[in-house]
């Protein structure tokens, strides 16, 4: 693992500061709060640290960008004040690459399935595949978490108070574990196969403890029904392979031809399917018989209606005169010569000059 700063730039409200560093060391010095420490704190926070907001960073310092050299590879590393995110920026094969990455993990991947985080891309790009250790080492069955850069990167810079020992922070419960990590990393003891190991034996740990919870409600259910020891399931299986070999038996019993057959019982059967058969035939006649009766009654309903309209209306014209034909206007005051209408005295085939027929009458209404 390997990470060189080139430079490091602040955009300011009015200008823009710039600090190039050496290709092995880099010396920074000047008299007190001149901001030797600020250097450092942008650094921290553009690889994902907190930023300590100073009044002088609060009202002038807009944005940091951070070049590093990660393996052969030099990546910008741009974040905003107060920004929960990063933007990266590197070349790769002679394309430009940027993606936006967040400073926690989330649950899917930002760049292709092993980086969730600036974490992981930075430790992609030195050449380092991102494990997880035990969260609780105590607990076999704790869940695993990833090492993060951070846990590497707090032990590059050194706090002037904190030279000894308390470095590594082995008082503090939280951070000792993290810190015994970092420390079995470094020496070799914690390799990728020993990740992958850990990885799969919580796998196998969460799979037994479901067989072992599946077993369990299936020993309950069999304890419900009467099942509780082998030997009772046992007694159970003789005594249904028993009855189901009675049952074959009778089964086949049952199944066997009758060597002689009555002539009786055949001549029987043959009537009976006739008698059926007649009678199936004489129900279907009825039916038909019964559906036309339906029918005829339906229309003779229709036809006493059509003719109780037709001498409602007769009654109702009966006696009424015309002095004019409702029809063509022409008057009707005298008496209209045989042969002619009753009305507009036009000629017609009939002699009649009575009443307006009452089909007439049905049809007007």
């Amino acid at each position: 693992m390997r990470i060189n700063i080139v430079y490091l730039k602040l955009l300011c409200r009015s200008s823009e500061e710039l600090i190039t560093f050496g290709s092995k060391i880099s010396f920074f010095h000047g008299r007190m709060s001149s901001g030797k420490s600020t250097i450092v704190e942008m650094i921290n926070y553009c690889l994902g640290g907190k930023l300590v907001k100073t009044p002088a960073v609060s009202s002038e310092v807009l944005k940091t960008q951070l070049i590093v050299r990660l393996g052969d590879t030099e990546v910008l590393i741009e974040r905003a004040i107060s920004a929960s995110n990063v933007e990266v920026s590197w070349e790769q094969d002679g394309q430009v690459f940027r993606e936006v990455l967040p400073l926690q993990a989330g649950e899917r991947a930002v760049i292709g399935d092993d980086i969730f985080n600036l974490s992981d891309f930075l430790l992609v790009r030195m050449g380092s595949v991102p494990m997880k250790v035990r969260k609780r080492k105590a607990d076999e069955d704790s869940e695993l978490h990833r090492l993060s850069f951070r846990d590497f990167y707090r032990f590059c810079y050194l706090d002037q108070p904190h030279l000894d020992s308390s470095l590594f922070a082995l008082e503090q419960p939280i951070k000792a574990e993290k810190s015994k990590d970092v420390l079995k990393f470094v020496l070799g003891f914690q390799s990728d196969v020993l990740t992958q190991l850990q990885q799969e034996l919580q796998e196998k740990r969460q799979e037994q403890r479901s067989l072992r919870e599946a077993a369990k409600q299936i020993r309950e259910f069999l304890n419900t029904y009467g099942f509780a020891s082998e030997t009772s399931i046992d007694s159970q299986v003789d005594e249904i392979n028993d009855l189901t070999e009675k049952l074959e038996i009778e089964r086949a019993a049952q199944e066997a031809p009758t060597e002689f057959v009555e002539d009786s019982l055949r001549n029987e059967a043959v009537r009976l399917t006739d008698a059926y058969q007649l009678k199936a035939a004489a129900i279907e006649d009825i039916r038909l018989r019964q559906e036309e009766q339906e029918a005829l009654r339906s229309e003779l309903i229709t036809l006493k209606m059509k003719a109780a309209r037709a001498a409602s209306a007769s009654k109702i014209l009966q006696g009424a005169t015309f002095k004019a034909c409702p029809c063509c206007g022409t008057s009707v005051t005298t008496k209209s010569p045989p042969g002619h209408c009753y009305l507009c005295k036009a000629e017609t085939d009939s002699d009649d000059e009575g009443d307006m027929p009452s089909s007439a009458v049905e049809q007007d209404r």
